[in-house]
């Protein structure tokens, strides 16, 4: 049994049809139940071009700084911490020790190293000054580390420990 399908279909879709006409015959084996074809992950549909709605190609891939999930018609941009290269289905979070406050970030290195007396977890925004009593030496720490016994740091964002003055416990 034939179906018949008039375009447009909706955004995010597509229809096969290999003559590319407004409507097309389609032999129900090949008919699923998300029928019109949704458009794959790290693909957008925005439009409703014969062309573009015909083919599993969609509009195209989804754009550096956005992500796109299934059947996507508006590219969803990169949030804070996380990075989109072309035809990301999703989010790459920043690594540890790094951060990104920018939307829309594109590769890795758009991701800056945590300064030192600072941590940066994984996805980070922003880095976060290490709490009292401890510390992060060098640049790029995705965690602080706790003062060792006999020594303290009572300031945000230490670099390293104090020793503990005699006749103080620490």
């Amino acid at each position: 049994v034939p179906l018949w399908y008039f375009l447009p279909a909706p955004l995010g879709h597509y229809v096969i049809s290999p003559d590319r006409q407004r409507n097309s015959t389609i032999y129900t084996p090949f008919v699923e139940s998300s029928f019109p074809f949704e458009c794959e992950p790290g693909r957008y549909g925005e439009d409703d071009n014969r062309d573009t709605q015909t083919s599993l190609l969609c509009t195209g891939p989804c754009p550096v700084g956005h992500y796109c999930t299934t059947a996507t018609f508006a590219p969803a941009l990169c949030g804070p911490g996380t990075y989109c290269r072309l035809g990301s289905s999703g989010e790459t979070d920043c690594p540890g020790g790094t951060f990104s406050n920018a939307t829309g970030a594109t590769n890795s290195s758009d991701c800056a190293t945590c300064p030192a007396g600072h941590q940066c977890p994984t996805r980070s925004a922003r880095p976060e000054p290490c709490p009292a009593g401890t510390f992060a030496e060098d640049a790029g720490q995705s965690s602080c580390v706790a003062c060792a016994a006999g020594t303290f740091a009572s300031h945000l964002g230490a670099t390293a420990c104090d020793i503990c003055t005699p006749g103080s416990y620490c």
